[in-house]
């Protein structure tokens, strides 16, 4: 049986060596402990939205305003903004005479509700609050 070459025994050394790596790296990534990065039991006091009016729909200047608490996963919320809010928007929102403030009310019984509520927030910071709170 023929030598190999010294190309090919550091080609197949190097080859090892990563294999091992890789191995090694994705042994690590298995057993690593996993983390929440949305607490799951918070307690929000009064101070932590002080000063945080709501997401707000409509003219500064409108003569009437409305205050909506919501849950993401409610179906009495969801058929009230299916039904009836898209009428609400074209008659009364868009020709200035009322301005409409959500406020997320995440209620015990719908798990989910904080996590879309955390979402519409986070879509809050880039300027597309109300996209992501139709899609939610």
């Amino acid at each position: 049986m023929a030598s190999t070459p010294d190309g090919m025994k550091r080609f197949y050394g190097t080859l090892g060596v990563v294999a091992l790596i890789g191995i090694g790296a994705l042994g690590y990534l298995l057993t690593r402990p996993r983390t929440v990065s949305v607490p799951a039991n918070v307690t929000v006091q009064a101070s932590d939205t002080a000063g945080f009016r709501g997401y707000i729909k409509g003219s500064d200047s409108a003569a009437v305003e409305i205050t909506e608490y919501a849950d993401y996963q409610c179906p009495f919320c969801q058929t009230f903004a299916t039904l009836q809010m898209p009428t609400i928007e074209e008659r009364l929102i868009k020709t200035g005479r009322l301005r409409w403030r959500y406020r997320d009310f995440p209620l015990q019984q719908h798990p989910w509700a904080r996590v879309a509520a955390h979402s519409a927030a986070c879509a809050d910071e880039q300027g597309k609050y109300w996209p992501q709170h139709e899609k939610a």
